[in-house]
């Protein structure tokens, strides 16, 4: 399956409004670094923290009072780091935000299961769909 050109065009907004939040200062958690690098790829430039690296503690105290966006992968690791991580964060009374990864996965979640693997995927839907003339 291909991505279509509405949901070429549905992960560029939701890519604006994680870069939004991010100017607002809201915190992106992720996996590694690899999924910073993606990040930034896809114009996301925003604070990071690394579920990888940091204990759920340190992730928990550095993030106090922020707005947070969890964006783990799409496997049994990410999807227990999100189940995991967002309920310490909201028993400590910070905000997650776990709807964006929700709509990525919705339009993504056939084609890749990773965050660093969704810049790749949308280079590929702009160059297929820019020679079927759709962009």
């Amino acid at each position: 399956m291909k991505l279509s050109y509405e949901e070429l065009v549905e992960i560029r907004e939701i890519i604006k409004e994680i870069a939004r939040a991010c100017d607002d200062g809201a915190v992106i958690i992720v996996e590694g670094r690899s999924d910073e690098k993606a990040l930034k790829e896809m114009g996301i430039h925003g604070e990071v923290r690394f579920a990888s690296i940091s204990s759920d503690a340190e992730i928990v105290d550095s993030v106090r009072s922020r707005f947070v966006i969890l964006l783990t992968d799409w496997d049994y690791r990410g999807n227990k780091i999100e189940k995991e991580l967002s309920r310490k964060l909201e028993l400590n009374g910070i905000a997650v935000d776990r709807e964006y990864r929700k709509r990525l996965f919705r339009i993504v979640g056939k084609e890749v299961r990773t965050i660093e693997d969704i810049p790749k995927l949308i280079k590929k839907a702009e160059i297929e769909l820019e020679w079927q003339g759709y962009i």
